[in-house]
């Protein structure tokens, strides 16, 4: 079994002479100075037969780095210095220091009368840190990252999902309830920590030189930066050790038609404009142009529209429907004649069935073949006509008058012959029998003949004009519900 020389014991020692007060010795402390132990150099190089304790004493503004797995480790008397600990599967004592940066990785991390010190530990169990007289610390998660430093963790058998950096034990708490503690944590976000001044992570950059000297440099930022550091643990963020992501490269200025015909001037893409469907070249490309390099096409023809004729708009009188009148006088309404007593109404006898239709298709033509406002001034007369002889039959029979005399003519040119009505009553509102429900169409004015009351019940609810509507021939209500265009106005 090979035992290290006596030159590698004593660099598991380094620091300045700590004083011993009941022997007369002042303390002459180790300034600025590195110590670094780097990688392979402790129990990985001697363990299992020999477990590497390594001690560093009375320090001032030192770089401390203790970089490979050990079983104990022990700091004290220490100012101003920026101390790491990498792996250590026994204890590490801190006492008697002051304004130190620590950053240590152990089973168990005693601290003893340690004040204003920043602490970046890894823990792995809920017991490993304990304080005791101290003050003014601050505690974060571990941020140091080397080459080497994973297989370090996975010989200390942690579990590295798991960092209990936060969880401190104090043995001296204050002795005020509402006194603030001897210790507090460090943000996890990462922009409250830089404003610290302190980063996620820490890279080293190791140069060693003989057993225990050599050059460290330490590379802070928020992502990885130094080539072949690892780090196997989570930032207090949960953030994992890795480089920034990357950022898509940045396209060039296009300066015009220069620049278009360098991006896209391929073959490729030429054809593609060429054979392309709709949205390619012709549709979003300047017109005539044509990439640097490549052949001229031959210009297309643009296709011609053919002309669309245009609509004829023909204008459309309002919609009125017009009941029928006498054959004879199509345009003239008669007002209905007197009777020889008040209670007789005279009633003309309903025209035949072809006079409707007749008169009808007349009336369209005499309508279609004039002007719009000649054919709106004969509806106008009409339909004052109608109401100025309906008016005059009703007044009459309420006053108890002669009703006036009946001109109209039936279809044969005699007058229309009188129907004897029953006397009638006082003056009240006589209910009309309804009509049955026309089908949909638009709303129209209809224009009545002045035939008395008889006459107007007989066309407007009428048994007689019932049967007339059920089975009247072309020009009934049949032909102008099931859209006759000869009486489309």
């Amino acid at each position: 079994m090979s035992r290290p020389s006596p030159e590698e014991i004593a660099s598991f020692k380094f620091g300045g002479t700590c004083a011993r007060p009941r022997k007369g010795i002042a303390a002459v402390p180790k300034k600025n100075a590195v110590y670094l132990k780097p990688p392979g150099s402790c129990n990985t190089k001697w363990a299992p037969d020999i477990s590497v304790n390594v001690t560093v004493d009375t320090c001032e503004n030192c770089t401390i780095a203790i970089l490979d797995t050990t079983s104990q480790v022990q700091i004290s008397d220490c100012v101003d210095c920026r101390i790491i600990i990498g792996p250590c599967v026994g204890p590490v004592f801190i006492m008697d220091c002051t304004r130190c940066e620590i950053s240590v990785a152990s089973k168990q991390v005693r601290l003893r009368d340690v004040t204003d010190c920043t602490l970046r530990t890894y823990a792995p169990t809920r017991e490993s840190i304990v304080i005791e007289t101290c003050s003014s610390l601050r505690f974060g998660a571990w941020d140091v990252a080397y080459p080497g430093l994973a297989a370090q963790f996975a010989a200390a058998g942690w579990d590295v999902r798991s960092n209990y950096w936060d969880k401190v034990y104090d043995f001296s708490p204050p002795a005020q309830a509402l006194a603030p503690k001897n210790y507090a944590v460090l943000p996890k976000d990462v922009a409250q920590l830089e404003r610290l001044g302190l980063h996620r992570w820490s890279d080293l950059t190791i140069t060693p030189r003989g057993l225990s000297d050599g050059e460290l440099v330490l590379t802070k930022g928020t992502f990885a930066s130094v080539a072949g550091c690892e780090c196997p643990t989570l930032a207090a963020d949960g953030a994992a050790y890795a480089r920034a992501p990357r950022e898509p490269p940045a396209q060039p200025p296009c300066d015009g038609m220069a620049g278009y015909g360098r991006m896209f001037g391929g073959g490729q893409h030429s054809d593609a404009c060429a054979t392309g469907p709709a949205g390619t070249r012709l549709g979003w490309e300047p017109a005539g142009f044509q990439p640097a390099g490549l052949p001229t096409a031959a210009p297309q023809p643009a296709p011609v529209a053919a002309p669309k004729p245009a609509a004829i708009a023909v204008p459309k009188p309002p919609a009125v429907v017009a009941a029928p009148t006498s054959p004879k006088s199509p345009s003239v309404v008669a007002a209905p004649t007197a009777p020889t007593s008040p209670s007789v109404v005279a009633a003309p006898k309903p025209p035949s069935a072809a006079a409707p239709e007749a008169l009808t298709a007349s009336a369209v033509e005499a309508l279609m073949g004039t002007s719009l406002l000649g054919a709106t001034s004969r509806l106008v007369r009409r339909l004052v006509a109608s109401s100025v002889g309906v008016l005059r039959a009703t007044v009459a029979r309420l006053l108890g008058l002669p009703a006036p005399k009946d001109t109209s003519k039936d279809a044969g040119g005699a007058a229309a012959e009188p129907v004897a009505a029953p006397p009638s009553p006082a003056p009240k509102t006589v209910a009309a029998a309804p009509c049955p429900a026309p089908k949909p169409k638009p709303a129209a004015d209809v224009v009545a003949t002045a035939e008395g009351v008889a006459g107007y019940s007989r066309m407007f609810g009428g048994a007689q004009h019932g049967d007339a509507c059920a089975t009247g021939p072309a020009g009934t209500r049949q032909s102008w519900e099931s859209g006759d265009p000869r009486l489309r106005f």
